[in-house]
């Protein structure tokens, strides 16, 4: 039983790992076809009913609506193609990026609307998990609902198992199609657990080097086995601390696993059976990757149902508002308690309106004096502010330079312009942190900015000449590093923040706000550092988001780096956000692999190309197939092949096939989730 319903929550996960849930966040199956083509993954599912298990007994099923089909469609790519230019005496070879077009064949699905039908038992094969064939009479363990599963590799399954026995049919000639179309929701097709009064069996977990955390149910099966919620009305959990030395885990072919393996295929969150004879399952599962381990005691936890069904990258449970006290038996570790503390994404995302809001606000009071030391003027500022010194210095001036700070001005913004500006210094907002640095690190690095037009706008070229008007020599058309293209409804600019701002206020138009959808995205930490090692802001980080921060100390050595010292203050922020900013100066970035974060060199982490297959968003634009084009102009455009860099990318349906360095990935995942913003 126990493999049964392992391989249950493999099925289930495998699932929620490529898409958010089976019908995605819409209500109804027939409004979410584009989760099934982002995946290209077609269900083969059918929820049966047995009456009886008599040859000519019928059951009932609900299967997808026979539409799905093959068609020949237009596909937009890119190519890098070299020419000369004539630059004074010399020829310059060069490569410009040009867009072709090719016809592939893409499978596409329909209405996800279900179809009801019924089909003779005789007409089926059934086996079990094991592949062995079962007689008719040894069905009549078919309750309603369960799952048939058929076809020898089914992709997809709904998520709503709520008993252990799980069959596999092979169809025969029999006509799946027939029957009646009806439309259901998420809700009908998978009714929670416990309004079938089945207590779950799943611990949710976490690691931290050699910890283990797992929530699982209070009310023991092998005690109490015939316990519902009627019983455990509140169903709490119980918080369990583990040395993974004590567990003893095995795959689901029961193959002992050893501890290296654990840590391994172990992230968080995932879930942990343990042996029962309950029927109920959490249907939560995340990874695929679910292992069975020994559990032991530990002291209680408190949450509903309705709080234990969550289907985010980390359950709701630990940490945010539900948090509660550490567990009374468990010696929690520092890290581990401090990740409970720290991590609310919501918390991140009002930091980060708070940044904003304030900008627009009055100005901060300064002394009579007409000038004022940059130190001194920032300090004065209530919102983390970051200063780039190491960027001031190659100017030749530090936060000791005097500024004129006597300027009569309605908001904190424009306070901010009127008062570096004339230093040659600017800032710009990152998710949690305002950012001071110089005029010329704003144009090198510019800060993309997505803009969704309105409907009225159809002549982008004309837009686009009237932004390249400001400043023309700093767009790309004529030199510059600037550059802006349209993407209907959207605009997208790469600019300096301060010439952002301006174009802002010509054409009244607003940037679309950052979501917070990476998981470093939803620390809120304080980092305090004057000159540390960076070991020692190593170790702040990893108390503050319960994770393991390690330093590559050979990719540091190899460009001169042995444990550098770190000046950081800021409290409030992201951890993404602190991360960089402490990284950035000394030519580092961090990389995460296995639950484990890692300082790099930029130079190794650039080298170090990873593959990922990233959903496209439902986004409102006519030909999604340009898509890896805008991608190379916005993010990153020296890092892509053709254009200096080694990244590459393309598109296969719903799908971006991505192979680019980590650090380029996450701001490749944040401009997708930033065009993302404008789903209506």
């Amino acid at each position: 039983m126990l493999q049964r319903a392992s391989f249950i929550l493999l099925c289930t996960a495998l699932l929620l790992n490529s898409s958010t849930s089976l019908f995605g966040q819409e209500g109804t199956a027939g409004k979410s076809s584009n989760v099934w083509e982002a995946t290209q993954r077609f269900p083969n599912v059918a929820v049966a009913k047995a009456n009886d298990t008599s040859e000519s007994a019928r059951f009932s099923m609900l299967i997808p609506k026979n539409d799905i089909f093959t068609e020949n469609v237009e596909q937009q790519y890119t190519i890098s193609v070299p020419y000369t230019e004539e630059l004074g005496d010399k020829t310059v070879t060069k490569n410009r990026v040009e867009l072709r077009s090719r016809t592939i064949a893409v499978t596409r699905c329909g209405e996800m609307k279900m179809r009801r039908t019924t089909c003779e038992l005789g007409d089926r094969t059934f086996r079990d998990l094991n592949g062995r064939i079962l007689e008719l009479t040894k069905l009549s363990g078919l309750s309603n609902p369960t799952h048939v599963i058929y076809g020898e590799q089914p992709d997809a399954y709904i998520s709503a198992v709520l008993n252990p026995r799980v069959l596999v049919v092979e169809p025969q000639e029999a006509d799946l199609s027939e029957g009646n179309s009806v439309a259901l929701t998420r809700e009908e097709l998978s009714a929670p657990w416990f309004r079938e009064e089945k207590v779950p069996t799943i611990a949710v977990a976490m690691t931290n080097s050699d910890k283990l955390w797992l929530l699982i149910p209070t009310v023991d099966p092998k005690k109490s086995p015939t316990a519902t919620l009627q019983t455990q009305p509140a169903l709490r959990m119980e918080k369990y601390e583990l040395e993974l030395s004590e567990c003893t885990f095995q795959n689901l072919q029961h193959e002992s696993l050893s501890r290296d393996e654990v840590l391994k295929r172990l992230e968080k969150p995932t879930h942990v059976v343990w042996e029962s004879e309950v029927g109920g399952y959490l249907s939560a599962v995340l990874r695929p990757d679910v292992l069975l381990v020994n559990l032991k005691e530990g002291s209680d936890y408190g949450y509903t149902p309705d709080q234990l069904l969550v289907r985010k990258s980390q359950p709701e449970v630990v940490g945010g508002e539900h948090a509660e006290a550490p567990a009374k038996s468990s010696e929690a570790s520092p890290a581990i308690a401090a990740s409970i503390v720290g991590r609310n994404k919501k918390a991140v995302e009002a930091a980060a309106v708070k940044l904003r809001e304030r900008l627009s606000q009055a100005p901060v009071e300064v002394s009579d004096a007409k000038t004022q030391k940059l130190k001194q003027f920032l300090s004065l500022i209530d919102v983390p502010v970051y200063l780039n010194i190491t960027q001031l210095k190659s100017i030749g001036i530090d936060d000791s330079l005097e500024l004129t700070t006597s300027a009569k001005v309605a908001t904190l913004a424009e306070q901010l312009d009127a008062v570096l500006q004339p230093a040659e210094l600017t800032w710009h907002l990152r998710g949690t942190v305002l950012v001071v640095t110089t005029i010329d690190d704003a144009f090198e690095h510019g800060e993309v900015c997505v803009y969704r037009m309105p409907p009225a706008v159809r002549d982008y070229s004309q837009l686009i000449q009237q932004v390249e008007s400001l400043e023309p020599r700093k767009w790309l058309a004529l030199g510059g590093a600037g550059d802006v293209f349209a993407f209907p409804p959207y605009m997208i600019v790469r600019q300096a923040s301060h010439l952002q701002r301006k174009l802002q206020t010509s054409l009244r138009i607003k940037p679309l706000p950052h979501r917070y959808n990476a998981e470093m995205d939803e620390y809120l930490l304080s980092i305090e550092a004057k000159s540390n090692p960076l070991s020692e802001v190593c170790q702040q980080f990893q108390e503050q988001i319960g994770q393991e921060v390690a330093i590559d100390t050979n990719s540091l050595s190899q460009i001169g780096l042995v444990d550098p010292r770190i000046t950081l203050s800021l409290a409030g922020v992201s951890a993404s956000d602190a991360l960089d900013l402490a990284l950035n100066p000394i030519e580092c970035t961090w990389v995460e692999k296995d639950g484990i974060i890692t300082v790099v060199s930029q130079r190794d982490s650039a080298r170090n190309l990873e593959k990922r297959l990233l959903p496209i968003p439902s986004l409102p634009v006519r030909d999604v197939s340009y898509l890896p084009a805008v991608i190379q102009k916005a993010v990153l455009p020296d890092e892509w092949q053709g254009l200096g860099g080694a990244g590459q990318i393309s598109i296969s349906g719903r799908r971006l096939t991505v192979s680019q360095s980590q650090p380029a990935i996450r701001q490749l995942e944040q401009f997708l989730g930033d065009l993302a913003t404008t789903r209506r």
